[in-house]
């Protein structure tokens, strides 16, 4: 990944903030794994992510809204790994009629 590593700010951290979709399943001093999980329909907080990887258990099709307004659709398959190289801050929204379960591997800056 060539994406700049930032410290997870404590007050924007999704395993804190969103306890109902973020898990922390292992954590050492290089990364974090997270498991994710979010209902039909739902929607989380406003929170951070460092550049991170997501390896897709189901069927994916969000909407992601930034801070500044803009929206961005992904849309992923099962097996399918999507990478993000970048930290970005975002309220994800699930928009399907399914359940979504994944994991994400974040980042920790050396």
């Amino acid at each position: 990944m060539t994406g700049k590593l930032s410290p997870l700010p404590a007050e924007k951290d999704p395993v804190k903030l969103d306890p109902e979709h973020y898990q922390l399943e292992y954590e050492n001093d290089r990364v974090r794994v997270l498991r994710v999980h979010y209902g039909p329909h739902e929607r989380s907080r406003l929170h951070y992510h460092p550049p991170s990887i997501v390896v897709v258990l189901s069927r994916l099709d969000f909407r992601f809204y930034n801070p500044r307004g803009r929206e961005q659709n992904i849309i992923g398959r099962q097996g399918q790994i999507i990478a993000f190289e970048e930290a970005f801050e975002h309220e994800p929204e699930n928009l399907s009629s399914e359940p979504f379960e994944g994991i994400m591997i974040e980042l920790k800056p050396e």
